[in-house]
């Protein structure tokens, strides 16, 4: 089924996989959809990736690398001497669409960013927001407040939510339990297979997948879906080609 069905109203989504699995290309693919058919008020992706805004040009085989430029994103960085001023309120009203790069902020330093980008977020409402690398945003322990409160309240917020992490112990609990939609990439670590077992009945099923396959679990509906990053975002570049790179 393509990644555009999936999507709804209250969609929060966390997406596990390696590095490389392909699946930072689904979320932002996902990112695209909410944009091309201009879902909500605002759009934020954040990271302290830089090829999060700016993509490689892939050296070898087709271009499914999509350019979140290209559909209106402006570029944001988040360095030690503006944490602490940064307003994503007046960000969003100067450019409703954000790639936010964090740069090495310290640890006390990300939490207060966090806890007002959280708070702003949520006076806003009708959002998107990816988040990647959600180890650094949703650390396992002491985890920022205010992003705890994001994922609690979120859906009542009208804030969608997709974030991306290397595998569900890797971050706060709550991440995973407050999530309706599990996209599990590849994996072949028999521990992390078996505790997938608490989303997937046979979760076994999860060391077949293809490289950049992945399992797709709805926690509303209980439906379980295979899908492929490579067909869905084919039929994202047949239909939108100017978005990629």
């Amino acid at each position: 089924m393509p990644v555009e069905e999936q999507l709804r109203t209250n969609f929060q989504c966390l997406i596990m996989g390696k590095q490389g699995s392909g699946k930072s290309l689904l979320a932002k693919a996902i990112l695209a959809y909410y944009a091309l058919t201009d879902s909500r008020d605002y759009y934020v992706a954040l990271s302290a990736k830089p090829d999060l805004a700016h993509p490689r040009v892939p050296s070898f085989g087709p271009s499914y690398e999509i350019d979140l430029h290209k559909l209106g994103f402006e570029d944001v960085e988040i360095n030690p001497k503006e944490g602490f001023g940064f307003s994503l309120r007046s960000a969003l009203q100067a450019h409703p669409r954000l790639v936010i790069t964090e740069k090495g902020l310290p640890p006390m330093e990300r939490e207060a960013f966090l806890d007002f980008f959280a708070k702003e977020a949520m006076d806003l409402g009708s959002m998107v927001i990816l988040v990647d690398e959600a180890e650094r945003y949703f650390p396992k322990y002491r985890p920022s407040e205010g992003m705890l409160d994001l994922i609690r309240r979120a859906r009542w917020k009208g804030i969608d939510l997709i974030i991306i992490a290397h595998n569900d112990a890797s971050v706060h609990h709550e991440v995973a339990a407050e999530a309706n939609a599990l996209i599990c990439f590849r994996t072949q670590h028999k521990t992390r297979i078996e505790r997938l077992a608490h989303f997937i009945e046979d979760a076994a099923v999860v060391a077949d997948l293809p490289r950049y396959g992945y399992i797709l679990v709805d926690d509303e509906t209980g439906a379980r879906l295979f899908g492929q990053s490579t067909a869905d975002l084919e039929e994202l570049k047949r239909q939108h080609p100017e978005i990629f790179v």
